[in-house]
């Protein structure tokens, strides 16, 4: 759609004006056959960049509309590119529904609302804060860790006594294992770890990297020590203690190709005497000349990839089982052929295809800052940038009456029942000041009803 531009990171009012003049620049080599195209008075000297049915849509109105849902930190060809995507996908979605009649059915205005939001909120993060998140995932993707953990199963909107009873029990067993206990017993042991695959691996998560856990958890297996356990870590699951047992540099990623005879995992000796027999066979012959390709498409009995020669897609640390990606990344030249490797499938006999080292920074900075906004820790930026925002605007907030309105809402759902009392919340207090922006103040019953309207509209 737009052009392949280099990122810029200087985010200076010089370069931000900049970037528009060569975004708008490309855009207007789009819209200038669209003008030419209408070429009636209507146009009246406007600049079209896109035509969704009878509507089109001027560069004014996309860079208003840009503007308004982005902040400082994106002005670049790739983000507009992004984001263009997402406009046009809106208005078609909005195109197809009044073609269909559906532009007044609730249905659909719920999920029209959803797609708003999805286009705003990508943009609503602290540019400073992203970049640095940017960064930090950056050397992250660098090294890989290994660990251990246990996991207390508590609900994130749990009640205050269920969170300290989940609580208590992981700081039970934390205290077992600084007092000496293996974790792995412990983690097996009555009263242990909730985590289902305990009974499997004993706690053991293998190898992963930055992106593959969720953020919290993430963040307590890289700033741990190798050898040691992680503080309580609370994520979206539970409470959680990790052992660290080991970190080294990422391999990067590669692509193999594999012949598979399957067998399962508890598959009885006469039946895996037969399996590695038939894949013993397939590698004497493959040593004595035989194309891969054609031995793969004729022997392997992975189907997902037997007919094209067994080739599978690029994978890094994580993806794979770890007998199998410890084979291929053990390889060194491409055309070389290794095994047969025993995993819980069968057996497999892999050819190096290729192999590459992670990407630089500023090669991987767009699909980093993508993983970043759709990623847990986007959280993080979006709350800075709410806090910004609340300074900006000089927004205060009475804590004593929203602290009031909370309580009500956990007795009774009368938050979202027009009329019904608030049981807490005193008659009196409805007209007074829940909050102000910008010099503007909002009662708790604007509040009220604005929720109440809110829910009715998500109906």
């Amino acid at each position: 759609m737009l052009g392949g531009l280099a990122h810029e990171s200087n985010h200076n009012i010089p370069m931000k004006q900049l970037a528009w003049t060569v975004a708008m620049a490309a855009l207007t080599l789009t819209s200038t056959a669209l003008a030419q195209r209408q070429g009636s008075p209507k146009n009246n000297g406007e600049t079209y960049v896109l035509e969704v049915g009878s509507e089109m849509v001027t560069l004014a109105d996309f860079k208003h509309v840009y503007g308004k849902n982005n902040r400082d930190s994106v002005y670049t060809i790739e983000a507009l590119d992004d984001y263009m995507e997402l406009f046009v996908n809106f208005k078609l979605k909005v195109l197809e529904a009044e073609a269909m009649g559906m532009d007044t059915a609730a249905a659909f205005k719920k999920e029209l609302a959803g797609y708003r939001t999805q286009l705003a909120r990508p943009y609503l993060v602290d540019g400073d804060l992203l970049d640095a998140l940017v960064d930090e995932a950056f050397e992250r993707k660098g090294m890989e860790v290994r660990a251990s953990h246990m996991l207390i199963s508590v609900d994130a909107n749990a009640s205050p006594a269920d969170t300290l009873n989940a609580w208590n029990r992981i700081q039970t067993l934390r205290k077992r294992v600084i007092n000496g206990e293996d974790f792995e017993a412990v983690a097996r042991s009555k009263g242990g770890s909730e985590d289902p695959s305990v009974t499997s691996n004993g706690g053991d998560l293998g190898w992963f990297t930055a992106f593959q856990m969720v953020y919290p958890f993430e963040n307590a297996a890289f700033n741990t020590a190798e050898g040691e356990v992680s503080n309580i870590v609370r994520t979206r699951f539970g409470y959680h203690i990790l052992k660290v047992n080991g970190k080294r540099k990422a391999r990067g990623e590669v692509q193999v190709a594999h012949i598979m005879v399957r067998m399962p995992k508890d598959a009885p000796q006469d039946q895996v005497a037969n399996a590695e027999g038939r894949i013993m066979e397939v590698k004497r012959m493959l040593m004595s000349g035989e194309s891969f390709e054609s031995m793969a498409m004729k022997y392997s009995e992975d189907p997902s990839t037997a007919n094209k020669g067994g080739l599978l897609p690029w994978f890094g640390t994580g993806k794979m089982v770890e007998a199998f990606e410890d084979a291929a990344f053990a390889m060194d030249e491409p055309g070389d052929i290794t095994g047969p490797v025993r995993t819980d499938y069968g057996f497999h006999i892999l050819r190096l295809i290729d192999k590459k080292t992670l990407p630089t920074l500023e090669e991987s900075r767009r699909e980093l800052s993508k993983k970043v906004r759709r990623d847990s820790r986007a959280d993080i930026t979006k709350t800075s940038f709410v806090n910004k925002l609340k300074k900006e605007y000089g927004t205060t907030v009475s804590s004593r009456r929203l602290e009031a309105l909370k309580v009500a809402a956990v007795k009774i759902d009368s938050l979202f029942y027009p009329g019904h009392p608030l049981e807490g919340v005193r008659r009196s207090e409805l007209s007074r000041t829940l909050f102000s922006v910008a010099g503007k103040d909002y009662s708790v019953q604007d509040f009220v009803t604005w929720v109440n309207g809110s829910k009715v509209r998500d109906l």
